[in-house]
């Protein structure tokens, strides 16, 4: 019996080690389980096509336009801006009152200049709002531009609203028109000052809109592009620079050296949206300058086909 006991407990022992053996096993499976499935993701992001992978991390990155210059050129520009846009206001103000003064009624002409008036007050409102790092979508909604969406989500900044352009036109011949009419009736001796202060819209209405207002906005040329790394989840952030038509990482945007020109830069103009740049502007002169991105916002053909693919994905995957 004792022996028979003795068989028994040897055969619940080892049955024991068996079952102990079959679950360190099947662990063993789900370790190599694991791994394989960890070694496939990577190969899946190190043979994934770099133009794919640029194009999900623009679509799914915050994206803002970025104003060309300092933190301390934008001020100064914007409070210049301001500054005049408050007066062509002003000066408006005064030749509604004298030339309705002048006339003795509100005249068609001035209806005109007060809805440049108008108009220019918004245009105020939008330079107030200015931030020199501006949401796309925020600086669409606050803006004198047209926006569309390219390919990849990003609102393109266009030309400025038609109805700008043709209210100019219209206040500056106004402005003329209620000269002629102020010096043909000249009952009150009122054409003098009317005079001074509709040349004064008239001027003020071409240098402050075309030469300040839109200006300064023109400025807002760059993107910035700003998301995480698909493996680490790190902040990656990436500066598309139209001139140049580059990307750069934003260590090498910040190593970029800032040269002031004087002269006029063409107006890129490309098939869904045109890339202003100001006359007075700051070209981009990279310090360390690589071949980088062709169209980051285009429909994909062209994106990253001049690019080292392995940099960029080191930054977003």
């Amino acid at each position: 019996m004792s022996e028979n006991n003795i068989f028994d407990r040897v055969d619940g022992v080892e049955s024991k080690v068996d079952d102990v053996s079959a679950k360190m096993d099947s662990l063993t499976e789900k370790i190599d389980g694991l791994l394989s499935v960890k070694q496939t993701t990577t190969t899946i992001h190190q043979t994934e096509n770099p133009q794919v992978v640029l194009k999900r991390f623009i679509s799914n990155a915050k994206k803002e336009y970025c104003w060309l210059g300092s933190e301390a050129d934008f001020q100064k520009e914007k409070k210049t801006a301001l500054i005049l846009l408050a007066t062509l206001i002003g000066a408006i103000i005064f030749s509604t009152v004298f030339t309705s003064i002048a006339l003795g009624l509100y005249s068609t002409f001035t209806m005109f200049e007060n809805i440049w008036l108008i108009m220019m007050c918004f245009m105020a409102f939008y330079l107030v709002k200015a931030k020199r790092f501006y949401d796309c979508y925020e600086f669409s909604l606050t803006s004198c531009f047209k926006f569309e969406p390219d390919a990849d989500g990003v609102l393109r900044m266009g030309a400025p609203n038609k109805k700008y352009k043709v209210f100019l036109v219209l206040t500056c011949i106004s402005a003329i028109c209620n000269i002629i009419v102020v010096w043909m009736e000249n009952k009150n001796g009122m054409a003098l000052p009317v005079t001074i202060f509709e040349l004064a819209v008239f001027g003020l209405s071409i240098f402050v809109f075309n030469f300040k207002a839109l200006d300064f906005f023109y400025g807002y040329s760059n993107l910035r592009f700003t998301g995480a790394n698909e493996s680490t989840g790190q902040k990656v952030v990436l500066i598309y620079e139209p001139i140049m038509n580059k990307l750069y990482s934003e260590e090498d945007y910040e190593a970029i050296s800032f040269l002031q020109i004087k002269n006029v830069l063409p107006l890129f103009r490309e098939e869904r949206q045109s890339v202003y740049t100001k006359k007075r502007c700051y070209l981009l002169y990279s310090i360390k300058i690589f071949n980088t991105f062709v169209h980051p916002s285009s429909d994909g053909t062209n994106v990253g086909a001049e690019f080292k693919s392995e940099f960029f994905l080191s930054f977003i995957l």
